[in-house]
């Protein structure tokens, strides 16, 4: 399991075709869980380019900060750098 810490570069990413859907940065890390600020998202693969609503809900959804619990940390999310 990664050590999530402030300041780590994180992304939410598919496994079985290896690709970055989310891109984010970690604003707050406890002992037990972590915020990560989402920066990003794969616009093809979120569909933005079908319609506008699609571009909004994404803006609105996709975008907004997740709490992740240490013990149950998704596989999907991986360190990309590590903080300062």
């Amino acid at each position: 399991m990664d050590n999530f810490s402030l300041g780590n570069l994180v992304c939410y990413y598919t496994p079985d075709i290896n690709k970055k859907l989310k891109i984010g940065i970690v604003i707050e890390s406890k002992k037990d869980d972590f915020i990560v600020r989402w920066l990003w998202y794969n616009k093809s693969f979120f569909m933005d380019d079908e319609d506008p609503l699609f571009n909004e809900l994404n803006q609105q959804y996709l975008l907004m900060d997740s709490l992740h619990n240490r013990k149950n940390c998704e596989v999907f999310l991986k360190i990309l750098n590590s903080g300062l």
